[in-house]
C-alpha cells in the first residue's frame, strides 16, 4: 500500500518568530489546509483550519516550552518545531 503523500517544498515553508511569545505566522507557497499544534506529550493543544497561504497562530495560552507542529497543504504535511518564550 502506497500512501498518496505529495512531497512538501521545504525551502517554501517560512515559520516565524521562533522563539514566539505569543502570534507565530506560518507561510507556504500553497494554500496550508490545517496546522495541528501539539505539546511534547503528543496532546494537541490547537488545531487551525485555513485555505490561505498564511496562516497566524495564537499561542499566547501555552505554557513556555517545546511544540511541533504539522502543517498540511492539499495531501502533503510537514512537521516543524517551534519553541514558546
Amino acid at each position: 500500500v502506497t500512501l498518496g503523500t505529495s512531497s512538501f517544498d521545504k525551502a517554501a515553508l517560512k515559520y516565524y518568530p521562533n522563539p514566539v511569545l505569543d502570534i507565530i505566522t506560518i507561510s507556504y507557497s500553497e494554500p496550508i489546509s490545517n496546522v495541528t499544534v501539539y505539546n511534547m506529550l503528543g496532546q494537541k493543544v490547537i488545531v487551525k483550519n485555513s485555505v490561505e497561504t498564511q496562516v497566524a497562530i495564537d499561542m499566547s495560552d501555552l505554557a513556555s516550552g517545546a511544540y511541533i507542529a504539522h502543517v498540511k497543504s492539499g495531501d502533503a504535511m510537514q512537521e516543524i518545531r517551534i519553541i514558546k518564550k
